[in-house]
């Protein structure tokens, strides 16, 4: 029984590290746009080909 409760404990934690590692990487690019601004056109394009949920920051952005 315990054998089985640690094996659901590990999975949970690895998920877990992975939603913090992803939100790490969203946080440092927000940022670096934040501080570069939308001027600097390169870092739009990679910030664009990073992710879908950065793609849909900067066109709701734009229409504005």
């Amino acid at each position: 029984m315990l054998g089985i409760g640690n094996r659901y404990l590990v999975k949970g934690l690895g998920v877990l590290v992975h939603i913090i590692r992803q939100i790490k990487k969203h946080y440092y690019w927000i940022k670096k746009l934040i501080k570069r601004e939308y001027d600097d056109n390169n870092l739009v394009l990679e910030y664009i080909r990073n992710t879908d949920l950065k793609r849909k920051i900067i066109y709701s952005d734009h229409e504005s």
